[in-house]
């Protein structure tokens, strides 16, 4: 009854003012407003800005990709009202390695997580599929139901996720990274999430595409992207090199004891954190002189061409000098000042061997801890 008196008021309000108004003016201002994007493209336009300043932040800045990464993830997470996001890095014929994550996922051993998403679950999928896949019950995924189990296992504890999207990052024809995006109940997203992240999918390769340094990088089976430095293998090839054109080489081990008790304390971003700064004081401590590699986060291996036996204890206490300064990082707003345990050895090619695998475990027996 109310509604149609409304409606006749509305009627008769019309019609008295029929004649003022002007109705191209009406017309227009509608035709205007259907124009403007719909909550789905607005969504789009919002991921675009903040993707390309994450790009202009980081080139311009000269930021790791795990920073690029970051602000992305959480750009989509704000965008979508996920509960969490992350990254890993999918190189084709290597490890797979988490680049960048949620603050939720922090002090989860992500690590040792990666191995078995390389195996099974919803990233292998997309990275095999080379699209955004959606799950929205992922209890009744065969295969998420497999890593949830090798990760209870493991005493990793139980996963949270219940409904899930993937977007992989494709430069030419190679899936380089995959994008998670996390509910934690089922049916968390709606099937416009879905085409959404499918069409901003296209824009994040592109961009990723055209920053041609971080794609050798990802690409690379030798690249270690926490530390930011060359792997293990390359190390195998630049001794092998080395070798070959008779040069004297000098190795020091640098093991650091305390970051694994780090992780479990501060999270896993803060224990990145420490092991890239020590890395930075390696650089600067010994500049050209040596190249730096990494076997483990925690273990880096510095080589010198053309050293003396005789200089090799001084540049192990130099090294151990450095570990005894205090390390800074910043979380949540507050700078955390603490101190790493290091173990470092040396050794000599040729004169104690000529194999590096012997070399590294007669460097890791002299290793001192400061």
């Amino acid at each position: 009854m109310i509604y149609a008196v409304l409606m006749i008021l509305i009627i008769i309000v019309v019609a008295l003012l029929k004649s003022h108004l002007n109705w191209e003016g009406v017309r227009r201002l509608l035709h205007d407003v259907g124009d403007l994007p719909s909550l789905v493209n607005a969504r789009l336009l919002y991921l675009k800005k903040e993707l390309y300043e994450a790009f202009y932040e980081t080139t311009v800045n000269k930021e790791s990709i795990d920073y690029f990464f970051t602000l992305v993830g959480y750009a989509i997470k704000s965008a979508l009202g996920a509960d969490a996001w992350s990254v890993i890095l999918t190189p084709k014929s290597s490890e797979w390695k988490f680049i960048a994550w949620d603050k939720r996922y922090d002090k989860r051993d992500l690590d040792a997580v990666a191995p078995y998403i390389q195996e099974s679950g919803g990233a292998r999928m997309a990275y095999e599929k080379k699209e955004v896949v959606d799950i929205p019950n992922t209890d009744r995924q065969r295969r998420w139901r497999e890593i949830d189990e090798l990760m209870a296992r493991k005493g990793f504890g139980e996963g949270e996720t219940k409904s899930w999207i993937g977007v992989p990052i494709v430069v030419g024809r190679e899936v380089v990274a995959v994008i998670s995006v996390d509910w934690f109940r089922p049916r968390g997203y709606k099937p416009w999430m879905v085409d959404l992240l499918r069409e901003f999918s296209k824009d994040i390769s592109k961009v990723v595409g055209s920053i041609r340094d971080i794609v050798d990088l990802m690409r690379r089976m030798d690249y270690e992207p926490t530390l930011g430095i060359a792997g293990r293998r390359a190390l195998e090839e630049e001794f092998e090199r080395l070798k070959e054109e008779g040069r004297r080489l000098g190795i020091i081990l640098v093991k650091i004891e305390n970051l694994e008790r780090v992780r479990k304390i501060y999270g896993q971003s803060v224990r990145n954190d420490l092991a890239r700064e020590a890395v930075r004081r390696l650089k600067d401590s010994f500049g050209e002189r040596a190249k730096l590699f990494s076997i483990t986060v925690d273990t880096i291996v510095l080589l010198l061409e053309n050293v003396l036996p005789s200089m090799l204890p001084s540049y192990q206490r130099k090294v151990l000098n450095e570990f005894l300064r205090i390390f800074g990082v910043e979380k949540e707003g507050r700078t955390l000042f603490m101190k790493l345990q290091a173990r470092v050895g040396y050794a000599v090619y040729p004169d104690d061997s000529e194999d590096l695998e012997a070399l590294l475990n007669i460097a890791l027996r002299r290793g001192v801890l400061h």
